[in-house]
């Protein structure tokens, strides 16, 4: 595995070697991996930065030779907005992967329809190099290249693809209702499959209702596309009776209650997502869960080992692969390790050389080996370094919540903070412990504090104020505690042998459960 690996690196740096990159670091003359490795250094995206700004200006052979699809915008791990460059070619070896068990799934079933849960803010074949989201541009491109067969998809290209998604979830529950033949539920990530039956929870009746009229109320945000696609999805009376008798009992495993053939629900997710897994079972229930594959902007690396777990395989062929071992104090900027070097239980950051102008590039992800596959790490994504959270993609790390909170302190006299995530309720939502020095105060505090760091995080990260426009989360909550309490909560719900420094914010378990208590104070 070792020499495919470096065979794949050596063809990549040949194609790049005219580039401004490979001239600079010298790749017409680099023999092997070990020799790449001491000519070029690791890399963030500040070390890509102005090449990217002169790509975007028009000009050619910067970071790559391969013709460019477009640029993915990203808030990153940087706390502040990216711009991934994507080519054909990375879109080439990525292919249809991510589609594979979906359609082996589908085959099995022997007929029926798909429901996307997302709607991609683009359209297929309009050629345009463009800001996207990876999701968007991938599924486009699939569409693009014959890979994804439209007619499956419960309303078909109109439910996928529309510029104008407004409430897109109202669009999706009314395809949902009137798909009885539904076998695959997919998403981006399995967080917005739990989003949509919230939604549904919510919505039911009023929908139904609207479906039964036979007519969309105005005050509904959606393209006339979609709502002529919608109202030619109208089912008989005998499916929205079963409907209406099924959401009226109540949504505890409702998947399969609405849909008798449903086979699988498909989306991203991982350990670190466990507490939005594990509240996605009450509606799905047995039903088994494929989470799709471990991707990025930068590369698609991963495709999961099997139903219901968190273990992925490195995809050799769409990268060259390193890897740093984890160093908790985040200090590790030495010698990288080669795939068939790693060892079962470590962590490991990875470094990726990709197909799209990237060498030797530290992607923050932390990963766990659990095992190999004939020469390749499984791994099992853990968290990312210096990072928070990400509920539905919007990826918040600890620097987008400490500028959030300064932007905060400029009207509120906040002292002490912490930050959780919680998906009790859905949409899931930010909230924050918050202590005030003694001027702060004064009627609807809580409500004028959440207000504000809404705004502020939609300021510090470009993704969350997208999601919230989209509905995909809440508005943010921050809850005024003394000083005593905030110090009794984590004391009581933190490990006592924790190093004594600030804690600005919770791990996802610790989240939910304090959640719990403080929702009432």
């Amino acid at each position: 595995m070792k020499v495919t690996a470096e065979q794949n690196l050596i063809r990549l740096l040949r194609d790049n070697q005219d580039t401004d990159f490979g001239r600079a670091h010298g790749f017409r003359e680099i023999e092997d991996a070990d020799e790449y490795r001491r000519n070029v250094p690791l890399s963030t995206y500040d070390d890509y930065e102005e090449g990217i700004r002169r790509m975007r200006r028009g000009e050619k052979h910067v970071l790559t030779a391969y013709e460019l699809a477009a640029y993915c915008k990203t808030s990153g791990t940087e706390g502040r907005t990216k711009y991934i460059p994507v080519t054909y070619e990375s879109l080439s070896r990525y292919s249809d992967w991510s589609e594979r068990y979906k359609n082996r799934v589908y085959r099995a079933a022997g007929g029926g329809k798909r429901l996307f849960v997302n709607t991609f803010r683009t359209m297929p074949n309009d050629g345009k190099i463009e800001d996207r989201l990876f999701s968007e541009l991938y599924n486009r491109w699939m569409c693009e290249n014959g890979l994804l067969r439209l007619e499956e998809y419960a309303g078909g290209e109109e439910g996928l693809f529309d510029r104008e998604a407004g409430e897109a979830l109202y669009a999706k529950v009314w395809l949902g209702f009137a798909t009885e033949d539904l076998v695959l539920l997919e998403a981006a990530f399995q967080y917005d499959v739990l989003n949509f039956f919230a939604y549904m929870e919510r919505r039911w009746e009023e929908i139904l209702r609207d479906m039964e009229r036979g007519e969309i109320p105005a005050g509904v945000a959606l393209s006339e596309r979609m709502r002529r696609r919608l109202l030619a999805c109208r089912p008989g009376e005998e499916r929205l009776a079963e409907v209406r008798r099924e959401c009226g009992a109540g949504f505890e495993q409702i998947a399969g209650r609405l849909w008798k053939g449903l086979r699988a629900v498909c989306g991203i997710s991982s350990r670190a997502y466990s507490a939005e897994d594990a509240a996605l079972r009450r509606y799905t229930g047995s039903i088994p869960r494929q989470y799709l594959c471990y991707c990025a902007s930068e590369c698609f690396m991963g495709v999961p080992v099997d139903e219901n777990s968190f273990a992925y395989r490195l995809v050799p062929e769409n990268a060259f692969y390193e890897f740093l071992p984890y160093d908790e104090a985040g200090e590790n900027d030495g010698e990288t390790l080669l795939m068939h070097q790693l060892k079962r239980g470590e962590l490991y950051e990875i470094v990726v050389t990709n197909y799209s102008g990237l060498y030797r590039y530290r992607m923050g992800d932390i990963l766990k080996v659990v095992d190999f596959d004939d020469g390749v790490p499984v791994v099992e994504f853990m968290f990312r370094r210096n990072q928070a959270f990400s509920l539905a993609g919007e990826k918040l790390d600890v620097r987008h919540l400490e500028t959030a909170i300064e932007s905060l302190r400029a009207e509120f006299p906040v002292e002490l903070f912490c930050f959780g995530v919680t998906v009790r309720k859905m949409p899931g939502v930010y909230y924050a412990l918050v202590t005030l020095g003694e001027d702060g105060g004064g009627a609807g505090l809580a409500e004028r504090l959440s207000a504000a760091l809404d705004d502020a995080l939609g300021e510090a990260n470009v993704d969350y104020q997208d999601l919230r426009q989209l509905g995909q989360l809440g508005q943010a909550e921050v809850f005024p505690v003394s000083g005593e309490k905030l110090s009794e909560l984590l004391a009581r719900y933190l490990p006592a042998h924790r190093h004594n420094k600030p804690v600005h914010v919770l791990p996802m378990e610790i989240s939910e459960k304090l959640y719990g208590e403080v929702e009432g104070l």
